[in-house]
């Protein structure tokens, strides 16, 4: 009797061990959807171009991505209020003092210096926007064209040894352009729109400003299928989309977008742009 005790007690011992050795495995499985996303969250905050955000803030609430196309005095105001402000090449649209925490600049052998802006600043000297920024993403080139051409620009202007730069390959976003909207070549503002939402946490609002689309502008790019694909972002609450009062390139026709108010609105090309129908458009669904 008694032995058939003791075995029926180490039955129910090893019956309970493997019962808590079961709930165990339960507790690490359910704990590894929270482990993933920590990983994740840790590894985007690792790539270089993901530093550059943390750089300019370190809980960024808003991050305006300012195309090169018209803005206005309001729009100019939403930006200057976000946490990070990201901006292109040439900086058609900038104002010197106006903000910039990134610096967007895109690899082309036919620009100065191989890349797009700097030697090119549209209202400013290269030295007071290089001494706005906190980091430089340098979109593109390859190898030892790319170095000779960073390393050139790093001589000329010393400062941005003392600024964050990170390299984007030329590949991974082409391969990314071509999963999430087709064949093409995509342009500095989608790539910068993109980098944005992967870099920032799903809690930050991504709001694009100066986006046209135009095709006749930039006929390198799909830009049918850019916008269709920042539509849909926008529609899904995702990101948040602040139309340019115009299709103008920089400007309203020739006309300075912030210079030509008066007391009926803002006047170009022999038409009227009321204020409250610009107010609308530059807060169209969404305010800071």
């Amino acid at each position: 009797m008694a032995k058939c005790i003791n075995i029926a007690t180490t039955v129910a011992f090893v019956a309970v061990v493997f019962v808590v050795s079961q709930l165990s495995y339960v507790r690490e499985w359910a704990a590894i959807p929270a482990l993933a996303r920590y990983n994740r969250s840790w590894l985007r905050e690792q790539r270089p171009e993901c530093k550059a955000l943390k750089i300019s803030s370190s809980q960024p609430r808003t991050i305006a991505v300012v195309g090169n196309g018209p803005l206005s005095d309001l729009q100019r105001a939403q930006v200057e209020m976000s946490d990070i402000v990201i901006r292109f090449n040439k900086l058609n649209n900038r104002f010197c003092g106006e903000r910039m925490d990134i610096w967007v600049l895109r690899f082309a052998e036919h620009a100065p210096l191989k890349y797009h802006g700097l030697e090119e600043v549209a209202h400013c000297k290269t030295e007071e926007a290089l001494g706005m920024v906190n980091s430089i993403w340098f979109l593109d080139g390859v190898g030892e064209q790319r170095q000779k051409a960073i390393q050139a620009i790093m001589e000329r202007w010393p400062i941005l040894l003392q600024r964050y730069t990170a390299h984007i390959a030329q590949q991974r976003m082409a391969a990314l352009f071509g999963q999430l909207v087709g064949p093409g070549n995509p342009s500095s503002g989608w790539q910068g729109m993109m980098l944005a939402l992967e870099c920032a946490s799903p809690q930050t609002r991504i709001h694009l400003f100066g986006f046209n689309w135009s095709q006749r502008h930039w006929a390198r790019h799909d830009m049918d299928a850019e916008e269709a694909y920042a539509r849909a972002l926008h529609a899904s609450g995702r990101i948040f989309i602040h139309d340019p009062i115009c299709g103008g390139l920089r400007a309203c026709g020739n006309c300075s977008v912030v210079a030509d108010f008066n007391e009926d609105g803002f006047i170009c090309a022999n038409r009227t742009y009321g204020i409250g129908d610009i107010e609308a458009r530059a807060t169209a669904n969404v305010t800071l």
